[in-house]
């Protein structure tokens, strides 16, 4: 082979070599693209089923109003299970969105939406306070999540 023949085989496998990295970093993109997209939508149907969990349960919505009492005792063990697990799906809820936005899949806005949301819980349903503290009492590992810390305010 001649000098010339072998430098254009080098040019040609090296062009090969930068389309292929060009088109692996658009793939990539794409792929962040669609998480970001499917993630978003799967948070909206989180909120979007504590609404269904409202409108289709006449119970639930009861304990979200009940909640409104700052001096909310449950009636029952029943009552208590249900406060409690009501807490731990607003705590999960929470600590997804915030995982998802550690991870890079949710936005910026998204995460202040999840921070506006606690605050705001803890401001028109003060009720819950005591049972998120029981529950938070449970689970040492959701200490590191930001976005309960008005709620480990609120409990103290």
């Amino acid at each position: 082979m001649k000098p010339n023949q072998n430098k254009m085989f080098e040019v040609i496998g090296l062009s090969a070599i930068v389309v292929s990295l060009i088109f692996v970093a658009y793939q990539m993109n794409q792929s962040n693209r669609i998480a970001r997209g499917t993630t978003s939508y799967e948070l909206s149907r989180n909120w979007m089923e504590m609404n269904r969990l409202y409108v289709t349960n006449p119970e639930m919505l009861s304990l979200r109003v009940k909640l409104e009492d700052k001096d909310f005792v449950p009636e029952s063990d029943i009552e208590l299970q249900r406060t409690m697990a009501y807490a731990r799906m607003l705590i999960n809820m929470w600590t997804a969105l915030e995982e998802a936005h550690e991870n890079g899949i949710a936005s910026d806005e998204y995460y202040r939406i999840a921070q506006n949301d606690v605050k705001s819980f803890i401001r028109h349903r003060p009720g819950i306070l005591p049972i998120f503290g029981m529950v938070l009492a449970n689970y040492e590992n959701l200490s590191e999540y930001e976005v309960l810390e008005p709620i480990r305010q609120a409990v103290q």
